[in-house]
């Protein structure tokens, strides 16, 4: 040919390693095919063709069918074609239907009751071949599947001439949720080369279904997505967690440290109607200019707290530079509901509506202070401590009936969740128009809504699919269940009904030791979004192995129809004026011993690092001991105030270094004094303000043991133990004449040296009040660390009578019942029918469970009384 001349090139769309992808392109040297999938490019001479085949859908090994190909030195008429390579037969998925389905991946499928069923779909599938006609012999799933069902149109074999159709439907049913399932559907034709495969996949959700995980940070953060790829340090799990639970998460912001953060968990779509419920604690805002670099209070657009829910389900990809950010790019644009807590100027809860802040008229809250700013809230440590409950409900996304609700309430609180309803403020998508595909908890706020956040802490945060079940409950022990002398002192079980709408009904509660009962009368009635408080009080009579701690587990009945009951595990804890330290042998574990914030029940670790350890005992035939490293600190509070009273126990040091501090006792008054005690250089001394330290006993080198391969224990080969003993008396403690002495034995109690008895080196001048806790340190001159074991602590006071009360008599004839409240003092149940002096008859000795059936009560007039067992 003369002249100039053309190519034209045509690509079919169709790709027989997926006959549902997009029309990959095809670049034939440095000119690119447009959409419609024609190319002509005008050339004279000789030119290479080098198709290269791209498109994200294209996998290697896929293939492209070049239908035409022709060339003429005519640019306007090209007719002068050269080949047609269409295929004949050729099968393609019918899209002439605005309905009709060219995938099977269903997603997420929501429903209510169980099992919950896939809208079917149905695939139609067309020979169009020029001539050819071709013969599907067999459509079915590669592999047996329970999930997935297959109808199809025809009865096959069936042979489809050119412009012919057959159609095949598939659905899917479980009763198992949250689980994702997939199956490959084969369709198997005359034509080897037509052949096709469907992948097909879904994750059913019925009512109440939970669409995320790891709720509660059990399992550290897995699971939950943070975008701090290079500046900054990921959210971390905090101990303990909110209302009682082993952990939560803490979020930092505004003058933290590696901050700010991003914090969040994505979800199938598709649900339209949902609920999310989460705890979060908020800094309070009187602290806000604390960690504000120019000491500000909080801005009209500053926050204490932030939650977005977003239609999409992308993680966090931030741009470089804006780790850890919440901007436009970074979900920003994609969200739905954009929830925050604004105290300036009193605008608390509110929703932003894509260009400002809109009230909610939701109550105003107070937060948490975290005194010494560890990212820990910790009562225990000075810490003020307050959570609360908020869920978000939402109904008909997806349409045009789209709305939420937004409720607040305050654990352990009676008053009544508040409530906002009929909410259609949208932050950026619509509800109307998306459904919820993820959520965020941000700290650093660079999108429209953006403004200054402080750190705050989350914990249980749950999405659910449809809603979360009305009324539904949850338990959490609300602390140690503490008794002194018999009479429960704090402690308790915190019941929330969770619900939105519907009181839950407790009708009772059992325990699987005799230690503990609760005296609430049954029913308890909870209004939805609230908290009571289950009292429950300890029964010292029936600890066992000689210890006075235990841990058991609580279950709390409800009226609910299904899964009614809730357990938990509670510590009981009973202490004497004879064994003044709860768990004293530190048998018992606290409630978080694996990540070392509650290591042993009763025993709080006043410590910024995870240093204190439980070890193997240290003394033949105790289980346990507990080891303090270097920045260590354990305490015990005491049952009560004494005055007088002795300390002791057994300890062993881990090294004997010069200037370092060996070993550190601290005991406590109520009115903030201490007596502080060091050995150090082989010289014990105590402190005082006046004079600091003073030397009480000197030139007493003791040995140190050795832990051979510095695990925290004494029980390896090669390791070697030397025990001392340290016995402090105190007394007249809230007097002018306080004073004290400690004595220090060998192993076999032999003494080794002693103070004089009227040491009064006080910390913070002369106490005023008696003892009420005590610490051992090893944070202060490099403490190496030491072991102490079996710590005992008893009043020197006589005991005091206890108190002695019938609480109830039952029964008759045959059997008669007694009830009474004796501290867990062990009586002696009497019997007489006359009132005369020697007519008495025991009829049980040594009772302490506060309970005796006379199982030969007499017909007629009874007598009873129960006494002490001491009693004459």
């Amino acid at each position: 040919m003369g002249g100039p001349d053309t190519i034209e090139i045509w690509l079919d769309p169709a790709d027989a390693s997926d006959p549902t992808a997009t029309a990959p392109t095809l670049t034939v040297t440095s000119d690119e095919i447009p959409p419609e999938g024609l190319f002509s490019v005008g050339f004279e001479g000789t030119r290479t063709l080098a198709p290269v085949l791209s498109g994200s859908t294209y996998t290697s090994g896929g293939q492209f069918f070049l239908d035409h190909f022709r060339i003429s030195d005519d640019a306007d008429a090209l007719d002068f074609v050269t080949g047609n390579i269409e295929q004949d037969p050729k099968l393609v998925i019918d899209t002439s239907s605005p309905t009709a389905s060219t995938s099977l991946n269903f997603r997420g499928v929501y429903g209510t009751g169980t099992p919950v069923t896939a809208a079917p779909r149905t695939i139609t599938l067309r020979n169009t071949g020029a001539t050819k006609p071709i013969t599907i012999n067999s459509i079915g799933f590669q592999a047996a599947t329970a999930i997935f069902n297959l109808s199809t149109e025809a009865t096959l074999p069936v042979t489809l001439d050119p412009g012919q159709t057959t159609s095949f439907t598939v659905g899917g049913s479980s009763g198992t949720f949250g689980v994702a399932y997939s199956a490959v559907l084969a369709v198997n034709t005359s034509v080897a080369e037509q052949n096709m495969t469907f992948p097909v996949s879904a994750t059913f959700f019925t009512a109440g279904t939970r669409l995320t995980q790891n709720p509660g940070f059990e399992m550290n953060t897995d699971g939950w997505l943070a975008d701090n790829f290079t500046q900054n340090t990921a959210p971390t799990r905090v101990t303990p967690g909110a209302i009682g639970s082993s952990g939560m998460a803490y979020l930092k912001g505004m003058g933290v440290s590696g901050a700010p953060d991003n914090f969040s968990q994505t979800m199938i779509n598709g649900a339209a109607d949902w609920e999310m419920a989460f705890y979060f604690s908020p800094l309070d805002a009187s602290v806000f200019p604390e960690y504000h670099s120019e000491g500000n209070s909080p801005d009209i657009a500053d926050r204490t707290f932030q939650v977005v829910i977003q239609s999409n389900n992308s993680p966090p990809t931030p741009a470089s530079g804006t780790e850890g950010s919440y901007t436009n790019a970074n979900n920003g644009d994609a969200a739905l509901i954009n929830l925050a807590y604004l105290p300036a100027e009193d605008r608390g809860f509110c929703v932003f509506n894509g260009s400002s802040w809109e009230s909610l008229g939701l109550p105003l809250i107070t937060g948490s202070i975290d005194a010494n700013k560890d990212g820990n809230l910790r009562s225990n440590n000075g810490d003020s401590v307050i959570f609360y409950l908020v869920r978000i409900k939402g109904t008909g996304f997806g349409t045009s009936a789209a709305r939420y609700s937004i409720s607040v309430s305050q654990p352990n609180s009676v008053a009544t969740a508040a409530t906002v309803s009929d909410l259609a403020t949208w932050s950026s998508d619509a509800g109307t128009d998306h459904t919820p595909g993820s959520f965020t908890f941000p700290t650093g706020d660079g999108s429209r809504s953006a403004g200054l956040t402080t750190s705050y802490w989350i914990d249980e945060v749950s999405f659910f699919a449809t809603e979360a079940a009305d009324p539904d409950f949850s338990v959490v022990p609300s602390g140690e269940i503490l008794s002194h002398n018999g009479v429960t002192t704090s402690g308790g079980i915190t019941i929330t009904n969770t619900g939105f709408t519907q009181d839950l009904v407790i009708t009772g509660a059992t325990f699987n030791q005799t230690v503990a009962a609760s005296p609430q009368v049954f029913p308890l009635t909870i209004p939805p979004g609230t908290s009571r408080q289950l009292p429950v009080d300890v029964i010292p009579a029936n600890f066992t192995n000689g210890n006075n701690a235990t841990r058991l587990t609580a279950t709390v009945k409800s009226e609910l129809p299904t899964n009614p009951d809730r357990t938990a595990i509670i510590t009981c804890v009973g202490t004497t004026d004879q064994n003044l330290a709860g768990n004293w042998n530190f048998q018992v574990d606290g409630g978080d011993p694996w990540t070392d914030w509650d290591t042993w029940a009763a025993w709080a670790e006043i410590e910024s690092v995870t240093a204190s350890k439980d070890v193997t005992g240290i003394l033949d035939g105790t289980g346990k001991a507990a080891y303090l490293g270097n920045g260590s600190a354990i305490r015990s509070n005491f049952g009560g105030p004494v005055s007088d009273f002795v300390v002791e126990f057994p300890f062993a040091l881990k090294a004997t270094v010069t200037d370092f501090r060996m070993f550190n006792l601290l005991l406590h008054t109520g009115d903030g004094r201490n007596i502080n005690i060091r050995y150090r250089n082989d010289v014990w001394q105590c402190y005082e303000d006046a004079t600091g330290w003073n030397d009480v006993i000197t030139g007493l080198p003791l040995a140190a043991s050795t832990d051979g391969n510095n695990d925290g224990d004494l029980a390896d080969a090669g390791d070697t133990t030397t025990i001392y003993k340290l016995r402090l008396t105190g007394r007249d403690w809230g007097t002018p004449e306080a004073t004290y002495q400690f004595e220090i034995f060998d192993a076999a109690d032999q003494p080794f040296a002693a103070t004089p008895t009227d040491l009064a080196f006080f910390q913070g001048g002369m106490p005023t009040a008696g003892a009420v806790s005590m610490t051992f340190q090893a944070q202060m001159e490099s403490c190496p660390g030491y072991w102490v074991d079996d710590v005992l602590a008893r009043s020197l006071a006589p005991p005091s009578a206890p108190e002695l009360k019938i609480t109830g008599i039952s029964g008759g004839p045959g059997t008669f019942i007694l009830h009474w409240d004796s501290q867990g003092t062990a009586v002696t149940v009497e019997r007489s029918t006359t009132l005369l002096p020697l007519s008495w008859e025991e009829i049980s000795i040594g009772d302490q469970d506060g309970t005796h059936a006379d199982t030969s009560a007499p017909t007629g007039r009874a007598f009873y009384r129960v006494k002490p067992a001491t009693n004459p």
